[in-house]
């Protein structure tokens, strides 16, 4: 499943594993992988996470 969300996000697997909270520039942070991650899987709706997968490749600069 985190190689999933990883290759959806276009980040790293290792990018979920990193402890340090100091400022990655433009790159989102541990703590913020955390958050998003910990709240898509509690999203039930299959069709609100295929969205918001969209909603997110459609604002990556990858």
């Amino acid at each position: 499943m985190l190689r999933r969300i990883a290759d959806v996000l276009d980040v790293p697997i290792s990018d979920f594993y990193r402890r340090e909270a100091a400022s990655l520039g433009d790159r989102p942070s541990a703590a913020e992988c955390e958050v998003l991650l910990t709240t898509f899987l509690r999203i039930e709706d299959a069709d609100a996470r295929s969205r918001i997968i969209k909603l997110i490749r459609d604002h990556s600069t990858a």
